[in-house]
């Protein structure tokens, strides 16, 4: 019967769960330098560790537009953006040189 209530609320609060998770990756990816060098957490005192996104998710198109979209918002240069967007996805890059050139004027 408790089982039932805990898969309902997971049901229910699936949305709030997915968000939650996003942002606790996030988290990580910004104390992992944007998962530039490793992918691993080494921080063994972080009471995010056991939520560590898992290789799949690092890897992600999807996780990596956020990831550089998130070192965008902590202005950081156009480098280290190019190293957090994959090199395949020339259109991300373009539309991110044309974002910090954007606020460079500004």
């Amino acid at each position: 019967m408790a089982r039932e209530t805990v898969e309902n609320l997971k049901k229910k609060h699936k949305k709030e769960i997915d968000e939650i998770k996003e942002a606790m990756h996030l988290r990580c990816a910004d104390c992992m330098g944007y998962f530039i060098d490793s992918k691993e957490c080494k921080n063994k005192k972080c009471p995010l560790r056991r939520y560590f996104p898992k290789k799949q998710t690092i890897e992600s198109q999807g996780f990596r537009k956020k990831v550089a979209k998130l070192a965008l918002d902590k202005k950081n240069d156009e480098t280290l953006i190019n190293l957090i967007v994959p090199p395949e996805k020339k259109v991300v890059k373009k539309i991110i040189k044309n974002k910090i050139k954007r606020r460079k004027k500004v």
